[in-house]
């Protein structure tokens, strides 16, 4: 287990919509975003906490730049839920988490996104 930071920017942010930030995040989910970019990020940010730089590696994530939005997000939407069986109320259907700031969780048909209000 551990913490992988990806970034990503979106040239024209602000005068997308958000089917168009939808479709372009999911275009760089196939590359930028990709199980071999998180695998060699991982592997980075694991390397790094063996030597005593795993703060350094977080430190690089944050964002320090200026930019119009930043949305970190917290991807938990391939996490199940719980099913403690009929007799203990079925699946849960709801979460108590200090993940975040942003929170994606799976929901009936698709996912639910939390956002941080700051």
């Amino acid at each position: 287990s551990g913490v992988v930071g990806l970034k990503v920017c979106l040239s024209g942010l602000l005068q997308m919509s958000l089917p168009e930030v939808a479709g372009a995040l999911h275009e760089l989910a196939k590359t930028d975003l990709s199980q071999e970019a998180v695998r060699c990020q991982w592997r980075f940010t694991a390397g790094a906490a063996c030597i005593g730089l795993g703060f350094d590696v977080m430190l690089e994530m944050m964002p320090w730049c200026n930019y119009d939005i930043c949305l970190i997000l917290n991807n938990q939407s391939k996490r199940e839920l719980p099913d403690f069986g009929e007799a203990s109320g079925g699946v849960a259907e709801s979460v108590l988490t200090n993940a975040g700031p942003t929170l994606v969780l799976p929901a009936r048909g698709g996912v639910e996104v939390f956002l941080d209000p700051s």
